[in-house]
C-alpha cells in the first residue's frame, strides 16, 4: 500500500509559512508598542518632574523673566515630545491590530487546510481499509475453493444430465 500524499500538501506548507511570518510580524509590532508605550511614559514622567521642580523653585524664590521662559520652552518641548510618542504609539497600535487581524485570517486559512488534509486521509485510509478488505476477501475465498473436497454432480442440480442416462 502506498502511503498518503496530501495533493494540496504545497498550498498547506504555504499556509503555515505565512501563519508563521504573521506571528513574527505581530511580535515585532508588538516589541515596537512596548517601546513607544515606554517612551511616552518616560516623556510623561520627565514633563511631571519639571513641571513639580519649577513649581517648588517657584514657591520658595522668584523666578526671572529668562527662567521662566526657559522653563516654558523646555515644557513646551516636552508636551512635544509626549505628543509625538502618543501618535506614534496609537499608529504602531493601529498597526498591531491589524497585524492580529492578518494572524487571525492566516490561522482560518492554515486551519481549513489542515481541515481538508483530515478529511483527505480519512477517505483515503477508508478507501485503502476497502481495498484490503477486497484483497482479503478474495485470498480466503480462493483458499477454500482450493481446499473444498469436490463433489460427483447432482442429477437434482442439472436436469439435462437426467436425459442423459
Amino acid at each position: 500500500m502506498s502511503a498518503f500524499h496530501y495533493r494540496l500538501q504545497r498550498v498547506l506548507d504555504a499556509r503555515e509559512a505565512m501563519m508563521t511570518r504573521c506571528e513574527m510580524r505581530l511580535a515585532e509590532s508588538e516589541r515596537e508598542l512596548d517601546r513607544c508605550r515606554r517612551e511616552q511614559e518616560a516623556c510623561d514622567a520627565a514633563m511631571r518632574q519639571q513641571s513639580a521642580k519649577h513649581a517648588a523653585t517657584a514657591e520658595k524664590e522668584a523666578l526671572s523673566v529668562r527662567e521662566h521662559i526657559v522653563h516654558r520652552a523646555w515644557i513646551h518641548h516636552l508636551s512635544d515630545c509626549l505628543t509625538q510618542s502618543v501618535r506614534t504609539a496609537a499608529n504602531t497600535l493601529d498597526t498591531v491590530n491589524k497585524r492580529r487581524d492578518e494572524l487571525r485570517k492566516a490561522l482560518v486559512d492554515h486551519k481549513i487546510m489542515q481541515s481538508l488534509s483530515n478529511k483527505e486521509r480519512s477517505a483515503w485510509v477508508a478507501n485503502a481499509n476497502k481495498k484490503e478488505q477486497i484483497m482479503l476477501d478474495e485470498q480466503a475465498t480462493s483458499v477454500f475453493l482450493r481446499n473444498r473436497k469436490p463433489t460427483p454432480p447432482s442429477t437434482h442440480d442439472n436436469p439435462q444430465l437426467e436425459h442423459h442416462q
